[in-house]
């Protein structure tokens, strides 16, 4: 302890400052005296052990680090906390490749696709990577800009030489491109093309039987829908690929059971809830189909196609007044959306005739 020191012989403010720093105060009243006295023994504080900011405490880590950790982040799914990592690191290391191709793919997966492809297109013209190529076609294709895809897959000349999971996502998307732009036989080469890569893959069967379903080869079509649902009975498209083949070859009552099976598998189905609106014909079958748009759309009020498809089923059932409120809603939150714009058309006319 500091020596002891009278109350009396100390200021009162520097005082009380000594007392509130000290780590240990002893005070003992002295006897005798015409006034109070008293001893104050004083400890001083424990040196405090310097601690470097947070922002040194970073910057002492090297670069493999953050990416290191990053890259466990993404594996797991972590899309924000291994963004702020890769985010970090090219603060640091603008060109780092690693950072880039991390953060693209977090935005990507987080929905901000055209952030994504910017990072995209950085490694691609910095380092030459084709696997910068697939990425960007992806975020493009998120993006519905069919064309700039077909740009990007079209520039890559080595798939072979990407990984092999890579390698499926660029047969995969490329040729659901070349079917939304109906080049059939390119689509067909290139979903085969995956099924060398992943043979048991699902998804690409389900693919091949819907383009059939567009070429009107509804034998072909059936049988990849059957494939698939051999590698996973879940499969809601492939059920109601299955139904929609059903009903083109006039099988209406087993298209129905594949249809409502596959709205059991998957309650957002927006194909197999159009078909049921094509197929269902008694008071029944359209009262149970309106309970399950309407449940649906409890969850989800958003979604503009159910909506859609629950007007179009009071349209067909002449309720126009409940017709009218589902297209208002639509138009209300997209005034662009042209199948709600023709129906009220429709709706308006079909009033003023009857």
């Amino acid at each position: 302890m500091t020596n002891p020191k009278t109350l009396g012989k100390v200021a009162p403010e520097p005082f009380l400052e000594l007392v509130h720093q000290a780590s240990e105060v002893h005070i003992e009243e002295l006897p005798g005296g015409n006034c109070r006295q008293f001893y104050v023994a004083l400890r001083p504080p424990k040196p405090v052990a310097h601690t470097p900011s947070p922002e040194k405490e970073l910057a002492s880590h090297p670069v493999e680090y953050f990416l290191t950790h990053a890259g466990v982040l993404l594996e797991n799914k972590e899309y924000v906390l291994a963004r702020n990592l890769y985010s970090y690191v090219l603060k640091t290391d603008i060109r780092s490749e690693g950072a880039l191709k991390g953060l693209g793919t977090c935005l990507y997966r987080l929905g901000d696709s055209g952030a994504g492809r910017k990072c995209f297109k950085a490694l691609w013209e910095l380092y030459g990577k084709e696997d910068s190529l697939l990425w960007m076609a992806m975020a493009y294709v998120a993006e519905k800009d069919d064309a700039s895809a077909l740009a990007c897959f079209q520039q890559i000349k080595s798939p072979h030489f990407m990984r092999s999971v890579d390698q499926f996502e660029y047969y995969r998307e490329y040729g659901n491109c070349q079917t939304r732009a109906k080049d059939y036989a390119a689509a067909d080469i290139l979903y085969r093309k995956a099924l060398e890569v992943d043979p048991t893959n699902e998804v690409i069967h389900v693919n091949l039987g819907m383009m059939e379903i567009q070429r009107g080869r509804f034998e072909s079509a059936g049988s990849y829908f059957q494939r698939a649902l051999r590698i996973n009975p879940s499969n809601s498209r492939a059920q109601c690929g299955k139904g929609i083949v059903l009903a083109e070859t006039g099988q209406e009552k087993l298209a129905k059971e594949a249809l409502w099976e596959s709205l059991d598998l998957d309650s957002q189905n927006v194909v197999a809830i159009y078909e049921l609106l094509a197929l269902c014909d008694t008071e029944s079958e359209i009262m149970l189909l309106r309970v399950q748009l309407k449940k649906y759309l409890d969850r989800d009020p958003k979604h503009r196609e159910i909506r859609f498809a629950l007007a179009a089923l009071f349209y067909r059932e002449n309720e126009w007044n409940h017709c009218e409120r589902e297209l208002d809603e639509i138009l209300r939150t997209e005034p662009g959306h042209l199948k709600a714009q023709k129906l009220k058309v429709e709706l308006v006319a079909t009033r003023h005739r009857n």
